[in-house]
C-alpha cells in the first residue's frame, strides 16, 4: 500500500536504514542522510538494478569489496536489505566518525563515489524527508526519519563550510575510481570515446580529399624539387670524385710503365755495353796473341845483326 507518495516497500526500507544506521552508532540526522543517499541512487527499492554497470540494491553496490561484503552478510543469514545496508554502512559510520559536522549531502557523495555532487544528495534527502513526513501517522515510522519539512536544510545538520572533508574525499576516491576504470562502464566510455575520434578522423579526411586542393601552396612540389636538386648535387659530387680516382689510378699507371720501360731500357744498354767490352777484349786478346811471335821473330833478326 502506499504511502504520502511512497510504497510500503520503500518505507520498510527507509525504516530498516534508520533502525541499522542508529545502531551503528550514527545520529538520526547522519542516519537520513543515508535514507537520502538510498533514495537517490535506487528509489529505496532493493531489487534495482543497473543494467549498464551492474549495481544493485538499495545503495547500488558495485566495487569489489561492498560486493564481497554483501555476499559473506547473506551467506551469514541476512536479508538481502540488511546485507546491502550493512555492507556499505562501516564506510559512512568511518565518514561520520572523522567529520560528524559534515553538510548535508557530503556524507552520501563521499561514500557512494558516484560522481554526483553532495547537492544532488541533499536534494534528495530533503524529498525522501518530506515523503516520509507525510507518514508520520504511521506507528513504523520512528520520528528520527523526518525532516523539517519543505526544502530546508536538515535539522540538526551544520551549515559551516567543512574544509576537511577534502581529504577524506581523495583517501576514498582511489579505491573507487580503480573500480570504475576496472568496470564495464568505463570500458563503454572509452570505446566509445575511441570510436568517436576515430569517426571524426574519417570525417576531415574525407573533407580534405573532396573540397581541399591536395597541395594549395604547391610545398609539395617545391619539396619534390628540392629533394631532386639535392639528388642531382649529390650525383655530381659523385661524379667528380670518380673521375679524379679514375685520373689517379691511370696517371700511377703511367708512372708505374715508364718505369718499367726505362728500367728495361737501362738493362739492355748495359748489357749491350758489356757485351761490346767484352768482344773488344777478345779481340785484343786474340790480336795480341797472333802479334807475339811476329815480333818475336823481329826481335831475333834485329839481335843477330
Amino acid at each position: 500500500m502506499a504511502t504520502s507518495g511512497l510504497t510500503a516497500e520503500q518505507v520498510t526500507n527507509a525504516t530498516r536504514i534508520s533502525q541499522l544506521a542508529e545502531q551503528a552508532g550514527l545520529t538520526p540526522q547522519q542516519a537520513t542522510q543515508m535514507i537520502g543517499a538510498a533514495y537517490a541512487e535506487s528509489g529505496l527499492r532493493e531489487g534495482s538494478v543497473n543494467s549498464k554497470s551492474g549495481a544493485f540494491g538499495l545503495f547500488q553496490l558495485l566495487s569489489s569489496g561492498y560486493v564481497s561484503s554483501y555476499n559473506k552478510l547473506l551467506q551469514a543469514g541476512n536479508d538481502p536489505v540488511t546485507a546491502n545496508i550493512e555492507a556499505i554502512l562501516p564506510s559512512y559510520v568511518a565518514f561520520y566518525s572523522k567529520y560528524p559536522g559534515a553538510l548535508a549531502g557530503q556524507g552520501p557523495a563521499a561514500v557512494e563515489a558516484s560522481g554526483e555532487p553532495a547537492s544532488w544528495y541533499q536534494s534528495a534527502t530533503v524529498n525522501a524527508s518530506n515523503l516520509l513526513e507525510g507518514a508520520a501517522g504511521s506507528a513504523t515510522i520512528p520520528g528520527a526519519l523526518l525532516g523539517s519539512g519543505g526544502a530546508t536544510a536538515l535539522p540538526g545538520v551544520q551549515t559551516g563550510v567543512n574544509t576537511v572533508k577534502t581529504l577524506y574525499d581523495a583517501t576514498l576516491a582511489v579505491p573507487k575510481a580503480l573500480a570504475f576504470i576496472f568496470s564495464y562502464r568505463f570500458l563503454e566510455i572509452l570505446g566509445g570515446g575511441v570510436l568517436i575520434l576515430l569517426g571524426l578522423y574519417i570525417v576531415a579526411r574525407q573533407f580534405q580529399q573532396t573540397f581541399l586542393p591536395p597541395d594549395p601552396l604547391g610545398l609539395g612540389k617545391r619539396a619534390v624539387a628540392n629533394e631532386q636538386a639535392e639528388k642531382t648535387v649529390v650525383r655530381e659530387q659523385r661524379t667528380g670524385e670518380l673521375h679524379e680516382a679514375r685520373v689517379a689510378q691511370t696517371r700511377a699507371r703511367t708512372t708505374e710503365i715508364r718505369s718499367r720501360s726505362r728500367a728495361r731500357t737501362t738493362k739492355a744498354r748495359l748489357t749491350k755495353e758489356a757485351a761490346k767490352r767484352e768482344y773488344n777484349r777478345g779481340a785484343l786478346d786474340q790480336a795480341t796473341a797472333e802479334a807475339s811471335p811476329t815480333m818475336t821473330k823481329i826481335r831475333r833478326q834485329r839481335s843477330n845483326t
